[in-house]
């Protein structure tokens, strides 16, 4: 009776926060709002039974799941039947013995590089001269084929300044440099098959050795 009891006062006290809330709800939708007489009635219902609802599930349902009593057949500890003494004991089982590992083939002995007592004739000679060579393409060559002969570094007075002959800027002259081309007596020298070259060859300024007559002027510096 006493379970009953609690149950039913946790259920009233529910449903009488739902018609609080409800109240409340009707209250404010026809104080502070446009709203109707009927539909804030309708309002107020549809929260106070969803209130009422929702508190009675959660509060009342956790009360009567911790008010059910334990039942005393769960806490009687069943102990099992003793064994007759005549019954023999079963033999244990022995241990099984872990097999023997298999025997593992012998590794073959590492092989070392056998090394040279004496240094070899030409070895000094090739380490020295180890990554001063390169490997010129046939489309390099093919491409050089009919350029000017060039030094390899200007003569002991000094390279000469191209940048006096009309048409040869700061970047042309580094050009030149790089073909060997240092001095003007070099471009005196072109033959016609040596100018087409460098007119055909002198990315972004091709044409220009020929129209702005550079053989000729180079003749006139060197003079």
């Amino acid at each position: 009776m006493t379970q009953t009891n609690e149950q039913g006062e946790c259920q009233k006290r529910c449903w009488y926060y739902g018609g609080l809330a409800g109240a409340a709800v009707f209250l404010l939708a026809r104080l502070f709002t446009d709203i109707a007489f009927f539909p804030a009635l309708v309002a107020a219902v549809i929260v106070f039974t969803g209130v009422g609802f929702v508190l009675v599930t959660s509060w009342c349902s956790d009360k009567d799941s911790k008010a059910k009593p334990v039942s005393p057949k769960a806490t009687v500890a069943t102990t099992p039947a003793p064994l007759p003494a005549s019954a023999p004991a079963e033999p244990q089982a022995e241990p099984k013995s872990d097999p023997k590992p298999a025997p593992q083939a012998p590794s073959e002995p590492t092989r070392s590089m056998v090394q040279p007592s004496t240094p070899l004739a030409g070895q000094a000679e090739l380490a020295s001269r180890k990554g001063t060579w390169r490997y010129e393409s046939a489309a390099e060559d093919a491409a050089l084929a009919g350029a000017p002969t060039g030094l390899t570094v200007p003569r002991d007075s000094g390279a000469d300044d191209l940048k006096k002959i009309k048409g040869i800027g700061p970047k042309v002259e580094t050009m030149l440099n790089d073909l060997g081309i240092y001095h003007y007596d070099q471009i005196a020298a072109f033959s016609d098959a040596e100018l087409a070259w460098v007119d055909d060859n002198l990315k972004g300024f091709r044409g220009r050795a020929s129209r702005d007559n550079w053989v000729a002027q180079a003749k006139d510096l060197r003079a």
